[in-house]
């Protein structure tokens, strides 16, 4: 009975792990549009900032090096962006 008592605990700490990937991107903005409140990168990438948690830099503008880190999926493309940090040109 222990055996099971053991391998049931596990399996449900195994299953309740959340998972912790995240994605980042590092790249240089092409066109930061304020009215449209997204990023869009050299390679054409877009990344719309009300999926942003926290605020983007004050001075973030085209031509500035960046790191995003965010989470995506393949359904529903980007989900939530964690942070945008500026990177030395």
């Amino acid at each position: 009975m222990k055996k099971y008592t053991s391998i049931l605990a596990f399996s449900i700490l195994l299953v309740s792990a959340p998972v912790a990937a995240q994605d980042i991107l590092q790249g240089t903005i092409l066109a930061f549009d304020r009215k449209a409140n997204v990023l869009v990168f050299n390679d054409r990438s877009v990344f719309p900032l009300e999926k942003l948690q926290g605020s983007a830099p004050p001075d973030l503008k085209a031509g500035d090096r960046v790191e995003i880190k965010y989470d995506s999926n393949e359904d529903d493309g980007i989900t939530a962006i964690f942070s945008i940090t500026l990177l030395p040109k």
